[in-house]
């Protein structure tokens, strides 16, 4: 008996599939929900924060360290400051190991960066964080 009456459902809702049409409108996107398109160079940029910062960063928001976007437009103690601080953050000397301490104590962390990039692997992620 149990296999008649499924039997019957499923033809019925195979019937009343082929019958129909679907009227869910397509989704159209809005500010946010659209996928962002990266240049090669973005990309490669993208693959390396995902693989080496996204433990601890995020792009628009903090997390164990703060958000990555816009990080480069900041007045740091000086010109490679960003470079050097990912490269080899135990190395800074000076104003600038001032502000790594700062940054340290702001997040309650005393993580050391020492990520052995290259220079094109900088410019690299360099492009995704602008």
């Amino acid at each position: 008996m149990t296999i008649v009456i499924s039997w019957m459902i499923y033809e019925n809702n195979k019937i009343a599939l082929i019958s129909s049409e679907c009227t869910t409108p397509v989704p159209e996107f809005f500010c946010g929900t659209v996928t962002p398109v990266f240049t090669e160079i973005e990309e490669k940029g993208r693959e390396l924060f995902l693989s080496n910062c996204a433990e601890c960063h995020r792009l628009n928001k903090r997390a164990t360290g703060p958000a990555l976007s816009g990080v480069l437009n900041k007045n740091y103690p000086s010109k490679n400051y960003f470079e050097k601080f990912i490269v080899s953050e135990n190395s800074l000397k000076g104003a600038d190991k001032l502000y790594s301490i700062k940054i340290s104590k702001e997040y309650n962390s005393d993580f050391q960066h020492t990520f052995l990039l290259s220079e094109t692997e900088i410019e690299e992620l360099k492009a995704y964080l602008k």
